[in-house]
């Protein structure tokens, strides 16, 4: 640096020079001017600085001619007088025109014939003052007492005295009257004795000594050398004070990058020659007629220090700094090393710099992780979410290089609850729930060495073979990512198919049932019978063929066969099918009939053989009179015996007792009955006529006739 050979000191921002060379004010000024700002200023925050490096007197920037229109208002920069500390008797005013000189008149004749006299005031201060001349304190002059002496009327000179100083004041200045205590005619009256033990004064006129300095038209001030003001004339030669605001400049690096900047800076005042650049106190640049400069040449993520001095009249001003760090290398290679389900890991290649650091962004969870090494293990992510990651290389914890970027998802969740819904004997349906609430996912179902994709947590699956045992495998996928999580298993199957063609036979005691198998697969199947019309008659059978015959069965009952197709002992058969048969129906037992009254008969029956457990018979009864021709029918259930009224009396009837099911009747049991007789007496009056002779006349005939009405 550059440095001046006068001394300098500093306050707040501005620098002040002491100046050694005497000169004259203006002289003084110009030099300032032309090298720093200007003379010095003084204010009440610089007055104490400024007065201890004080060696003699020195000029500062104060003319009374200068500042404007009133007088030590302004410093010679224009800046207002906040402060002055002028020495006693400074500054010197204008004199003002003196008096013309005053003497004391005659003093009046006293006339001591008279009792009454006239009084004058300021003569009696006069008298007062005079009769303490001797004493050595002027104030008690002005307020001794008068006492009663008498005057001495040949004093006519005028003393040094405070009161007489006033009269002579009033007597020149007055206006009264033409009238005066001269040529007044009246006489003062009262006779003043004044005691002293010194001698008369000799009446003689006393001047005061002119102790007040001269006054200078245009005066220029110094700061004297214990820190007073005092007014000189300007063309004195003495030392000065110059003053010059710091150097403060918006010192600016822009357009950085990894080895270069833009220096940049605000003009400082005066007359600048150059500016000096230094870089980090080792590379110096002198700059000239600019007020940037190009740095380049440095090193990624390096702390740099930068200073711009200006430099006035071959001195160095002082200096603006600003520090930066320069932007690290960008990110290179960064690479996916591993992903779990909440764990992401990543390498990069490191970054060229000084403590270098590296951030890494995690979006959408906007998350932030610093690392100290050119790795980084991303933890306590969401299982089965797609990522996007940003690395930069960081200094200073605000100076950032280029980023790198990469996507990557953590494995998603194994699937649970994984079931398959086997009711079809060609389909499967597949659920799962997934463990928490991400719906961004792909399933991935996997069948018969086919691949299914969809978003569902369900999935049917068709046009399989029936009766078949399959693996199925869930898995979960990311869109957009390669990443899937743990495979979830279970063995699902079809159905296997139902039988076709189902044909039953029945016998009076046995049914048999045949039945075909389109297509699919069967180990067994499972034949089942019973009827609802017998207890306990289940009865299930298995068989490897496609037929079967059902024994012991009961005459006269519905029976309701089933076949059901087998593939494996704990999985889930196929749907049954089912058809129902009676067994062939046996006639009733023996029926017998009970006369009741001359309208009603009593029909009873044995049940059908075969049939004693077989619950609600339905029994048909058929009667018919074949004289009067009246018949009818009535179908009796779970009963063997009826009440048949609304007959004929008298009338013979027959029964016919059947079993009626599935539209279909039994042999008949069949029985006659006769009404009650209702017993009249009948005279029949017959006429016999016959072509034979003497036939009507033979007792036969008329028995015959007789036989025949009675039947």
């Amino acid at each position: 640096f550059l440095v001046s050979s006068a001394v300098s000191i500093s306050c707040a921002e501005r620098d002040y020079f002491y100046k050694e060379n005497s000169t004259t004010w203006e002289n003084a000024r110009f030099q300032c001017q032309a090298c720093y700002k200007d003379l010095t200023t003084i204010t009440p925050t610089n007055a104490e600085l400024l007065s201890m490096n004080l060696t003699s007197d020195y000029w500062i920037g104060l003319r009374k001619n200068v500042t404007g229109s009133k007088f030590w208002s302004r410093w010679a920069n224009g800046e207002p007088v906040l402060y002055q500390n002028w020495y006693p008797g400074h500054p010197i005013p204008i004199p003002k025109p003196e008096p013309p000189p005053c003497s004391c008149p005659t003093p009046p004749i006293i006339n001591t014939t008279k009792t009454e006299a006239k009084q004058c005031p300021v003569f009696t201060d006069l008298c007062g003052c005079l009769n303490s001349f001797g004493k050595t304190n002027d104030s008690e002059w002005e307020n001794s007492t008068m006492f009663n002496q008498t005057v001495n009327s040949t004093v006519t000179g005028m003393m040094f005295c405070p009161t007489l100083a006033k009269l002579c004041d009033c007597l020149n200045t007055s206006k009264a009257k033409a009238t005066s205590i001269l040529a007044s005619t009246e006489m003062f009256t009262t006779t003043y004795f004044v005691p002293s033990t010194t001698p008369p004064m000799i009446a003689s006129t006393i001047v005061p000594i002119n102790v007040e300095p001269k006054y200078i038209k245009d005066s220029c001030v110094t700061l004297l050398s214990f820190g007073m003001w005092q007014e000189k004339q300007c063309n004195e030669s003495l030392p000065y004070i110059c003053y010059d605001d710091q150097f403060s400049s918006d010192v600016k690096i822009s357009n950085l990058t990894k080895t270069e900047g833009l220096l940049s800076w605000t003009k400082a005042s005066g007359n600048i020659t150059h500016y000096i650049i230094v870089i980090n106190e080792k590379l110096k640049v002198n700059v000239t007629n600019d007020l940037k400069y190009q740095i380049s040449g440095m090193d990624p993520g390096t702390f740099y220090t930068v200073q711009v001095i200006p430099v006035k009249c071959n001195r160095a001003l002082n200096d603006q700094r600003i520090s930066y760090y320069t932007l690290p290398e960008e990110i290179r290679n960064l690479t996916i090393v591993s992903v779990e389900t909440t764990t992401i890991t990543l390498v990069w290649d490191v970054s060229k710099g000084t403590a270098v650091q590296y951030l890494v962004n995690i979006q959408p969870d906007n998350l932030n992780k610093t690392s100290s090494s050119a790795n980084s293990s991303i933890t306590s992510l969401h299982p089965g979410k797609m990522y996007s990651i940003t690395v930069t290389a960081v200094v200073n914890k605000t100076v950032f290089g280029d980023s790198a970027k990469t996507t990557a998802c953590t494995r998603p969740l194994k699937v649970v609850n994984l079931t398959s819904s086997n009711d079809e004997n060609d389909t499967i349906i597949a659920r799962w729930d997934y463990p928490d609430s991400n719906n961004n996912l792909i399933y991935n179902i996997t069948l018969d060495n086919k691949n299914h994709f969809g978003p569902n947590q369900t999935i049917t699956l068709s046009n399989l073979t029936a009766g078949t045992i399959y693996t199925l495998n869930v898995s979960v996928s990311v869109a957009g990512c390669n990443e899937s999580g743990e495979v979830a298993s279970i063995s699902a199957y079809t159905i296997p198919m139902s039988v076709s063609n189902l044909e039953l036979s029945s016998g009076n005691d046995s049914i048999n049932a045949s039945w075909t198998l389109l297509n699919g697969n069967y180990a067994w199947f499972n034949v089942t019978i019973f009827s609802n019309m017998i207890q306990n008659s289940s009865v299930s059978k298995t068989t490897n063929y496609l037929n079967y015959t059902f024994t012991s069965l009961k005459a006269a009952a519905p029976y309701t066969v089933s076949v059901t197709n087998y593939v494996q002992k704990d999985l889930k058969p196929s749907h049954p099918v089912t058809k129902s048969i009676y067994t062939r129906l046996n006639a009733p037992g023996k029926a017998s009939v009970q006369g009741l009254n001359n309208s009603a008969l009593n029909i009873s029956w044995e049940v059908p053989a075969n049939s004693q457990e077989v619950q609600n018979i339905t029994y048909r009864v058929k009667y018919v009179s074949d004289f009067w021709g009246d018949n009818g029918t009535q179908d009796i259930i779970g009963e063997t015996s009826v009440i048949i009224g609304g007959l004929k009396s008298g009338t013979k009837y027959r029964f016919n007792v059947t079993v009626f099911a599935d539209n279909s009747e039994s042999l008949p049991s069949q029985t006659y009955g006769l009404t009650d007789a209702n017993i009249r007496t009948l005279t029949l009056t017959m006429l016999c006529s016959s072509s034979t002779q003497l036939y009507c006349m033979n007792n036969t005939t008329m028995q015959n006739v007789l036989d025949q009405v009675s039947n």
